[in-house]
Protein backbone atom coordinates (compact mmCIF):
# COMPACT_ATOMS: atom_id res chain seq x y z
CA UNK A 1 0.00 0.00 0.00
CA UNK A 2 1.31 3.43 -0.84
CA UNK A 3 1.93 6.17 1.86
CA UNK A 4 -0.19 8.41 -0.08
CA UNK A 5 -2.95 6.49 1.55
CA UNK A 6 -1.96 8.45 5.19
CA UNK A 7 -1.44 11.50 3.73
CA UNK A 8 -3.51 14.14 6.06
CA UNK A 9 -6.77 14.74 5.25
CA UNK A 10 -8.73 17.96 5.45
CA UNK A 11 -10.29 16.63 8.81
CA UNK A 12 -6.91 15.98 10.20
CA UNK A 13 -6.10 19.97 9.52
CA UNK A 14 -9.05 20.92 11.12
CA UNK A 15 -8.77 18.85 14.29
CA UNK A 16 -5.34 20.15 15.01
CA UNK A 17 -6.89 23.96 14.12
CA UNK A 18 -9.56 23.21 16.60
CA UNK A 19 -6.88 21.25 18.94
CA UNK A 20 -4.49 24.93 18.70
CA UNK A 21 -7.36 27.06 19.07
CA UNK A 22 -7.97 25.59 22.70
CA UNK A 23 -4.86 24.45 23.62
CA UNK A 24 -3.26 27.89 24.31
CA UNK A 25 -6.52 29.08 26.13
CA UNK A 26 -4.82 26.94 29.07
CA UNK A 27 -1.49 28.74 29.17
CA UNK A 28 0.27 29.36 32.76
CA UNK A 29 -2.32 28.51 34.62
CA UNK A 30 -5.61 25.86 34.17
CA UNK A 31 -8.53 26.88 33.31
CA UNK A 32 -11.88 27.16 35.90
CA UNK A 33 -13.78 24.59 36.32
CA UNK A 34 -16.43 24.48 33.56
CA UNK A 35 -20.29 23.06 33.99
CA UNK A 36 -18.99 19.80 32.51
CA UNK A 37 -15.99 19.32 34.11
CA UNK A 38 -17.21 17.06 36.57
CA UNK A 39 -17.38 14.03 34.44
CA UNK A 40 -13.53 15.05 33.67
CA UNK A 41 -10.27 14.69 36.30
CA UNK A 42 -8.53 17.67 36.47
CA UNK A 43 -5.17 18.35 38.00
CA UNK A 44 -5.07 21.61 39.63
CA UNK A 45 -1.83 23.55 39.57
CA UNK A 46 -0.52 25.55 42.31
CA UNK A 47 2.72 27.19 40.16
CA UNK A 48 3.68 30.55 40.95
CA UNK A 49 4.16 32.85 38.09
CA UNK A 50 7.84 32.20 39.22
CA UNK A 51 7.90 28.91 39.18
CA UNK A 52 6.89 28.89 35.53
CA UNK A 53 8.91 31.07 34.40
CA UNK A 54 12.21 30.27 36.21
CA UNK A 55 11.67 26.56 37.09
CA UNK A 56 14.67 24.11 36.21
CA UNK A 57 14.08 20.53 37.18
CA UNK A 58 17.40 19.58 36.30
CA UNK A 59 19.10 22.33 37.68
CA UNK A 60 21.64 22.91 34.90
CA UNK A 61 21.18 26.56 34.71
CA UNK A 62 18.60 26.31 31.48
CA UNK A 63 14.84 27.46 32.59
CA UNK A 64 12.67 24.02 31.74
CA UNK A 65 10.40 26.59 29.00
CA UNK A 66 14.01 27.37 27.47
CA UNK A 67 14.85 23.67 27.16
CA UNK A 68 11.86 23.29 25.17
CA UNK A 69 12.33 25.61 23.06
CA UNK A 70 16.04 24.36 22.27
CA UNK A 71 14.48 20.42 22.33
CA UNK A 72 16.67 19.69 25.35
CA UNK A 73 15.73 17.01 28.27
CA UNK A 74 14.59 19.31 31.03
CA UNK A 75 15.02 16.76 33.75
CA UNK A 76 18.45 15.84 32.48
CA UNK A 77 21.62 17.94 32.69
CA UNK A 78 23.14 16.25 29.47
CA UNK A 79 20.20 15.54 27.55
CA UNK A 80 22.31 13.42 24.39
CA UNK A 81 24.88 12.10 27.14
CA UNK A 82 27.69 13.49 24.83
CA UNK A 83 29.96 14.74 27.98
CA UNK A 84 28.74 17.99 27.38
CA UNK A 85 25.65 19.91 29.32
CA UNK A 86 23.23 21.40 28.14
CA UNK A 87 23.80 24.88 29.15
CA UNK A 88 27.08 24.82 27.23
CA UNK A 89 25.49 23.32 24.03
CA UNK A 90 23.15 25.66 23.80
CA UNK A 91 25.70 28.89 24.32
CA UNK A 92 27.34 27.13 21.63
CA UNK A 93 24.34 27.39 19.70
CA UNK A 94 23.36 30.80 20.34
CA UNK A 95 26.68 31.51 19.51
CA UNK A 96 26.40 30.17 15.93
CA UNK A 97 23.05 31.50 15.32
CA UNK A 98 24.67 34.90 15.64
CA UNK A 99 27.49 34.40 13.72
CA UNK A 100 25.22 33.45 10.89
CA UNK A 101 23.25 36.41 11.59
CA UNK A 102 26.22 38.71 11.03
CA UNK A 103 26.44 39.52 15.16
CA UNK A 104 28.78 39.33 17.13
CA UNK A 105 28.54 36.57 20.08
CA UNK A 106 30.44 37.84 22.41
CA UNK A 107 28.40 41.20 22.50
CA UNK A 108 25.85 40.41 25.80
CA UNK A 109 23.47 43.13 24.14
CA UNK A 110 22.83 41.49 20.95
CA UNK A 111 18.96 40.72 20.75
CA UNK A 112 19.77 37.31 19.09
CA UNK A 113 21.41 36.50 21.95
CA UNK A 114 19.04 37.33 24.34
CA UNK A 115 15.83 36.44 22.83
CA UNK A 116 14.71 34.18 25.58
CA UNK A 117 15.76 36.15 28.41
CA UNK A 118 13.59 38.77 26.95
CA UNK A 119 10.75 37.23 26.44
CA UNK A 120 10.99 35.65 30.10
CA UNK A 121 11.02 39.14 30.96
CA UNK A 122 7.91 40.60 29.06
CA UNK A 123 6.03 37.49 29.76
CA UNK A 124 7.03 37.74 33.75
CA UNK A 125 6.18 41.43 33.52
CA UNK A 126 2.91 41.03 31.76
CA UNK A 127 1.69 38.00 34.40
CA UNK A 128 2.25 40.19 37.21
CA UNK A 129 0.47 43.36 36.15
CA UNK A 130 -2.71 41.37 34.94
CA UNK A 131 -2.17 40.07 38.66
CA UNK A 132 -1.89 43.20 40.44
CA UNK A 133 -4.92 44.72 38.11
CA UNK A 134 -6.42 41.95 39.35
CA UNK A 135 -7.33 40.80 35.47
CA UNK A 136 -5.49 37.94 35.31
CA UNK A 137 -8.84 35.64 34.11
CA UNK A 138 -9.54 33.27 31.56
CA UNK A 139 -9.65 36.01 28.77
CA UNK A 140 -6.46 37.84 29.39
CA UNK A 141 -5.07 34.41 29.63
CA UNK A 142 -5.59 33.70 26.36
CA UNK A 143 -4.45 36.73 24.55
CA UNK A 144 -1.50 36.39 26.18
CA UNK A 145 -0.69 32.77 25.21
CA UNK A 146 -1.93 33.77 21.74
CA UNK A 147 0.76 36.50 21.60
CA UNK A 148 3.59 33.95 23.24
CA UNK A 149 2.59 31.28 20.59
CA UNK A 150 2.94 33.81 17.36
CA UNK A 151 6.63 34.86 19.11
CA UNK A 152 7.99 31.19 19.43
CA UNK A 153 7.00 30.19 15.36
CA UNK A 154 10.28 30.59 13.60
CA UNK A 155 12.06 32.13 16.50
CA UNK A 156 14.18 29.23 18.25
CA UNK A 157 14.36 26.71 15.47
CA UNK A 158 14.33 23.19 16.95
CA UNK A 159 17.72 21.68 16.12
CA UNK A 160 18.85 18.72 14.33
CA UNK A 161 20.19 15.61 14.81
CA UNK A 162 21.67 14.58 11.26
CA UNK A 163 23.09 16.99 8.92
CA UNK A 164 24.51 15.83 5.00
CA UNK A 165 27.52 14.86 5.71
CA UNK A 166 26.09 12.13 7.99
CA UNK A 167 23.79 10.53 5.90
CA UNK A 168 24.20 7.24 5.00
CA UNK A 169 24.27 6.75 1.32
CA UNK A 170 25.12 4.19 -0.82
CA UNK A 171 28.06 3.96 -3.55
CA UNK A 172 25.77 4.18 -6.69
CA UNK A 173 22.76 6.18 -7.69
CA UNK A 174 20.81 3.67 -10.17
CA UNK A 175 17.52 3.50 -10.95
CA UNK A 176 17.74 0.03 -9.05
CA UNK A 177 19.37 1.73 -5.68
CA UNK A 178 16.58 4.22 -5.67
CA UNK A 179 13.62 1.79 -6.52
CA UNK A 180 14.79 -0.18 -3.55
CA UNK A 181 15.70 2.62 -1.13
CA UNK A 182 11.73 3.91 -2.05
CA UNK A 183 10.04 0.06 -1.27
CA UNK A 184 12.21 0.50 2.46
CA UNK A 185 10.53 3.94 2.60
CA UNK A 186 7.33 2.35 1.82
CA UNK A 187 7.23 -0.19 3.74
CA UNK A 188 8.69 1.44 7.23
CA UNK A 189 6.09 4.61 7.24
CA UNK A 190 3.31 1.44 6.62
CA UNK A 191 4.51 -0.14 9.77
CA UNK A 192 5.11 2.98 11.30
CA UNK A 193 1.46 3.89 10.91
CA UNK A 194 0.20 1.08 12.13
CA UNK A 195 2.39 1.56 15.29
CA UNK A 196 0.84 4.91 16.18
CA UNK A 197 2.47 7.61 14.17
CA UNK A 198 -0.20 9.91 13.22
CA UNK A 199 -2.39 8.90 16.36
CA UNK A 200 -1.95 12.04 17.66
CA UNK A 201 -4.95 13.73 16.15
CA UNK A 202 -7.08 11.09 17.95
CA UNK A 203 -5.43 12.90 21.27
CA UNK A 204 -6.13 15.93 19.94
CA UNK A 205 -9.81 15.33 18.63
CA UNK A 206 -10.19 13.82 22.32
CA UNK A 207 -9.00 17.11 23.68
CA UNK A 208 -10.48 19.78 21.66
CA UNK A 209 -13.79 18.03 23.29
CA UNK A 210 -13.38 17.12 26.92
CA UNK A 211 -10.41 20.10 27.75
CA UNK A 212 -9.13 17.85 29.74
CA UNK A 213 -5.18 18.45 29.91
CA UNK A 214 -4.99 14.80 31.41
CA UNK A 215 -5.52 13.60 27.66
CA UNK A 216 -2.51 15.21 26.61
CA UNK A 217 -0.54 12.80 28.42
CA UNK A 218 -1.37 10.25 26.36
CA UNK A 219 1.22 12.14 23.32
CA UNK A 220 3.75 10.70 25.02
CA UNK A 221 4.38 7.06 23.95
CA UNK A 222 3.39 8.72 20.24
CA UNK A 223 6.19 10.90 20.62
CA UNK A 224 8.12 8.19 21.11
CA UNK A 225 6.88 6.63 18.12
CA UNK A 226 7.91 9.62 15.90
CA UNK A 227 11.54 8.88 17.66
CA UNK A 228 12.00 5.47 16.82
CA UNK A 229 11.02 6.32 13.18
CA UNK A 230 13.88 8.80 13.11
CA UNK A 231 16.11 6.40 14.51
CA UNK A 232 15.40 3.93 12.02
CA UNK A 233 15.57 6.54 8.87
CA UNK A 234 18.98 6.92 10.15
CA UNK A 235 20.07 3.42 9.50
CA UNK A 236 18.91 3.20 5.77
CA UNK A 237 21.37 4.16 3.03
CA UNK A 238 20.18 6.53 0.49
CA UNK A 239 20.87 7.22 -3.08
CA UNK A 240 22.67 10.57 -3.17
CA UNK A 241 20.10 12.31 -5.18
CA UNK A 242 17.58 11.94 -2.37
CA UNK A 243 20.24 12.58 0.50
CA UNK A 244 18.28 15.87 1.32
CA UNK A 245 14.77 14.50 1.58
CA UNK A 246 16.49 11.60 4.02
CA UNK A 247 17.94 13.83 6.23
CA UNK A 248 15.00 16.29 6.03
CA UNK A 249 12.75 13.44 7.01
CA UNK A 250 15.30 12.25 9.58
CA UNK A 251 15.43 15.21 11.30
CA UNK A 252 11.08 16.41 11.35
CA UNK A 253 10.13 13.32 12.95
CA UNK A 254 12.84 13.71 15.67
CA UNK A 255 11.65 17.61 16.17
CA UNK A 256 7.70 15.83 15.91
CA UNK A 257 8.66 14.01 18.70
CA UNK A 258 10.16 16.76 20.53
CA UNK A 259 7.16 18.92 20.08
CA UNK A 260 4.82 16.35 20.78
CA UNK A 261 6.87 15.68 24.34
CA UNK A 262 6.59 19.73 24.86
CA UNK A 263 2.59 19.56 25.02
CA UNK A 264 2.20 16.28 26.61
CA UNK A 265 3.47 18.80 29.65
CA UNK A 266 0.00 21.14 29.86
CA UNK A 267 -0.72 19.53 33.09
CA UNK A 268 2.35 20.76 34.81
CA UNK A 269 4.07 24.00 32.67
CA UNK A 270 1.21 25.24 30.32
CA UNK A 271 4.48 27.61 29.07
CA UNK A 272 6.26 24.15 27.78
CA UNK A 273 2.81 22.87 26.51
CA UNK A 274 2.22 26.69 24.55
CA UNK A 275 6.01 26.08 22.62
CA UNK A 276 5.06 22.51 21.83
CA UNK A 277 1.80 23.34 20.17
CA UNK A 278 3.47 26.33 18.00
CA UNK A 279 6.28 23.25 17.47
CA UNK A 280 4.05 21.33 16.17
CA UNK A 281 1.86 23.29 14.01
CA UNK A 282 5.03 23.97 11.98
CA UNK A 283 6.54 20.31 12.02
CA UNK A 284 3.61 18.83 11.16
CA UNK A 285 3.26 20.71 7.95
CA UNK A 286 7.23 19.61 7.26
CA UNK A 287 5.68 16.25 7.60
CA UNK A 288 3.14 16.65 4.89
CA UNK A 289 5.89 18.29 2.63
CA UNK A 290 7.96 15.25 2.95
CA UNK A 291 5.19 12.71 2.54
CA UNK A 292 3.71 14.22 -0.56
CA UNK A 293 7.52 14.29 -1.78
CA UNK A 294 7.86 10.74 -1.40
CA UNK A 295 4.21 9.66 -2.74
CA UNK A 296 5.48 11.49 -5.45
CA UNK A 297 8.67 9.41 -5.82
CA UNK A 298 7.02 6.38 -5.44
CA UNK A 299 4.46 6.86 -8.10
CA UNK A 300 7.45 7.74 -10.38
CA UNK A 301 9.20 4.67 -9.66
CA UNK A 302 6.36 2.29 -9.92
CA UNK A 303 6.78 1.13 -6.49
CA UNK A 304 3.50 -1.17 -4.85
Amino acid sequence: MSISHYLPSKKFSLILGICVLAGVGYFVFIRSTSSHSTKLTKKTLELTPEQIIEGDRDGDGVRDWEEALWGTNPDKKDSDENGTDDLAEIESRRKKIAESQGLDPEDSSSETLNETDLFSRDIFASIISLKEKGALNEESIRSLANAAGKSFSGNMELGNIVELENILTTKGDTLEQKKEYLKKINTLLTNYWKKGINEEFKVFGEYAVSENNAVLIELIPISKTYEALSLELKSIPVPESMAVTQRDFINNTHKISIALQNISQSETNELISTIGIAQYKEQSAEFTRLLNIFTGLIAEHDIL
